[in-house]
């Protein structure tokens, strides 16, 4: 599946905003954009003054989405001078905001098929694009879905190398190669095997039916196209220099490699 580029931009100026008193979610402010006309969704929408956490979310949010996983649709958001002092900076990304979610209730998440599947999704999403950065976060549509929660510590991408990527001139890519060369080095089968591990805990499931349906997504992600994942990582071209997108294509293709070459083990 290919996004179209209108499917993943929102304008500010359509959207009021109240601010979203919750620890959950991640950031540090946020609001709930409620929309002004019919046929939008409604957001909870993050921005700083630092962008690399919103960008991760939209990213990851949007890979997932191709992965067949059950996640909030993401989008980049353009900025309206009408409501600019509203945000922190210029990067504004809107997460689809799901009514009714509570805390995981695990007896339901065990004695349904569905949701264990989604739950294990969860766990594969953490160890594919986490690094375990951050404590995988889930919430709970009661009987209908499990939904995996701030995804801002994702792609390796911390302030100092997405400064670098806004900035795009020479030294700056250099040290996104350095960035890039680093991500060749870190253990993909470690995160996952981990996150197999916990999920078989939690879910009270052999580790062979875990390790299966991570199997099942890796393979999906392997054979993600380039078309595809820059329908994604193109949308940020919009905003911010072409560096930050190649940062991502080049991530995500490291490991699609690390990825193969985990599934050829088992």
């Amino acid at each position: 599946m290919v996004f179209n580029a209108n499917e993943l931009i929102l304008d500010t100026e359509d959207y009021n905003f109240t601010l979203f008193e919750h620890q959950g979610f991640g950031g540090k402010r946020k609001y709930i954009a409620t929309p002004k006309k019919s046929g939008l969704p409604k957001l909870l929408v993050k921005h700083k003054g630092e962008f690399a956490p919103p960008c991760n979310g939209f990213v990851y949010g949007r890979l997932a989405q191709l992965l067949g996983t059950n996640v909030p649709n993401t989008y980049m958001m353009n900025l309206s001078i009408n409501n600019a002092d509203l945000f922190d900076s210029t990067c504004v990304v809107g997460i689809e905001f799901i009514e009714g979610l509570t805390a995981l209730n695990m007896d339901d998440i065990k004695s349904n098929e569905s949701l264990k599947k989604q739950f294990i999704h969860c766990f594969i999403l953490c160890g594919l694009f986490t690094q375990f950065e951050d404590s995988m976060q889930c919430a709970y549509l009661p009987g209908k879905a499990v939904i995996p929660l701030d995804y801002d510590d994702s792609f390796g991408l911390e302030y100092p190398t997405f400064n670098a990527a806004l900035r795009g001139n020479e030294m700056d890519e250099l040290i996104i190669k350095y960035q890039l060369e680093n991500a060749w080095r870190h253990n993909l089968d470690m995160y996952l095997n981990i996150c197999i591990d916990v999920a078989s805990e939690q879910l009270e499931m052999p580790t062979d039916e875990v390790r299966k349906v991570f199997i099942t997504v890796l393979q999906k992600f392997c054979n993600l196209t380039k078309e595809e994942i820059t329908s994604i990582t193109n949308i940020l071209s919009v905003f911010f220099s072409p560096l930050l997108a190649v940062y991502y294509e080049e991530y995500i293709h490291i490991l699609q490699k690390k990825a193969d070459s985990y599934i050829k083990k088992q």
